[in-house]
């Protein structure tokens, strides 16, 4: 396929060519910036023989070859910028110092960048403050020239997710927690892996992330300040993954999905009250006696609610006698419920007077 004609709009073109990792420093120690054709010629000669596989000296001579295309009708330079082996900021400003000491020199408005691959190309937006950047020529061996773009945009996606830590915990910590598992418990642990995904997008989905992290804050800072209501916290936890065990070992040796979700709620409906009354007790410790009748409100309600789920999953798998037991929980419940809720508002309007 022939190469595009380079038209300036002008008569004035600088050609630029960019080594941003510093690769004619480090291996020629050849400073930049080399102006000219012949200074470029013999920059890239002495870059070749101490590395005959370095791109950069394929760039070189193309850069030269467009400045041979292009002086025959305009008034064209070649030069070359080179920047640091900390590829980044501290490259680009040496790019843009030497840019800015070549147009001292030279007077040109427009500009053709010469480049060998991606990474070089991120200096276009330097270049462009400097001066109008009316072309980009790529040279790279033809072979490799799909890999080294495929690598370097892999590289920025790596470089971009790392740099984000929600998006770094998504691309690389869920996938890494997963690998660990497997690694540990073998075929087995893929229902955990998927339970654990699910719960993340379950948290994401609903935004629960807020009150995840006020939990986690509150849990940190009763450790330090308020320890009853810390031991009370562990606790807890200790209570809820209690009963996501009880729950599991109870759903083994049924095969049904309905039977299996009943069966995971009768076993674990009381060890879950467990651990919530333990969490609000460990709450109400640090909020103080005024807090009292709304929490054991709190308490009444779970302790219902667990009642009441034990109850239903007990008739969902035929094992009570018929709704009799339903019925009882519900109003038994519910005027323990208003019972409390009469005490707490009788309270808070005794407070009120006072």
């Amino acid at each position: 396929m022939p190469e595009k004609r380079i038209t300036p709009k002008n008569k004035d073109v600088l050609i630029i060519c960019v080594d941003r990792d510093d690769d004619f420093g480090r291996k020629a120690g050849i400073k930049g910036p080399i102006i000219g054709r012949q200074a470029s010629i013999d920059a890239a000669t002495s870059l070749a023989v101490k590395d005959p596989s370095e791109s950069d000296v394929n760039a070189v001579f193309q850069a030269v070859k467009v400045y041979d295309d292009l002086r025959s009708e305009n008034k064209v330079e070649v030069v070359i910028l080179i920047g640091d082996e900390k590829v980044g900021i501290d490259s680009d400003r040496k790019i843009l110092a030497q840019l800015d000491e070549v147009l001292k020199t030279l007077s040109f408005k427009e500009a053709v960048l010469i480049s060998d691959g991606a990474e070089d190309e991120h200096v276009l937006p330097v270049l462009k403050s400097k001066i109008d950047v009316i072309y980009t020529q790529r040279v790279i061996v033809k072979q490799s020239e799909r890999l080294e773009t495929t690598y370097y945009m892999i590289n920025d996606f790596v470089k971009d997710t790392l740099s984000d830590k929600k998006t770094a915990h998504i691309f690389f910590g869920i996938p890494a927690f997963a690998l660990l598992l497997y690694a540990l418990f073998g075929a087995p642990a893929w229902r955990l892996i998927f339970g654990v995904v699910g719960a993340y997008l379950f948290i994401k989905g609903f935004f629960l992330e807020s009150y995840i992290y006020e939990a986690i804050n509150e849990i940190t800072a009763s450790a330090v300040k308020e320890r009853r209501s810390f031991f009370l916290y562990i606790s807890s936890i200790a209570a809820a993954i209690i009963a996501l065990f009880m729950g599991y070992a109870a759903t083994l040796s049924q095969e049904g999905i309905l039977e299996e979700v009943l069966l995971f709620v009768k076993s674990s409906s009381f060890a879950w009250f467990v651990a919530l009354t333990l969490a609000l007790v460990g709450r109400l410790l640090i909020l103080g006696k005024e807090a009292l009748p709304r929490y054991i409100t709190y308490v009444i309600l779970s302790f219902a609610a667990a009642w009441i789920a034990y109850e239903v999953t007990l008739f969902g798998l035929g094992t009570s006698i018929g709704y009799n037991s339903i019925i009882y929980a519900t109003m038994f419940s519910g005027a323990m419920v208003a019972i409390s809720t009469a005490v707490e508002r009788y309270v808070a309007l005794k407070r009120k007077r006072k």
